[in-house]
């Protein structure tokens, strides 16, 4: 049995009052681990172009948004330094 197949099956187990918020926890954590996965990518993206980073840009991605780290991972592949990833 797959994990899909598993969950929803356990879903379907549920009382409806527990059903919506379980449906809810469980995609608030699939998006937590897509946008730590993006930030994981970023920087790895910025480590192989640019080396080491400050702590401060370290932190930026730390807290970035999704959107900001998709702006980043596309400015990583032409920006000849991190000021120009980085920039607003």
């Amino acid at each position: 049995m797959d994990v899909a197949e598993g969950e929803r099956i356990l879903v379907e187990a549920m009382p409806e009052p527990v059903k919506e918020d379980v449906v809810t926890m469980a995609d608030q954590l699939r998006a937590q681990g897509r946008l730590e996965g993006e930030r994981r990518v970023v920087l790895r993206l910025l480590h192989k172009r640019f080396g080491s980073l400050s702590p401060q840009h370290e932190r930026a991605v730390a807290h970035a948004t999704e959107e900001q780290l998709e702006t980043w991972a596309d400015r990583v592949l032409n920006a000849s330094s991190l000021v120009e990833v980085f920039e607003t």
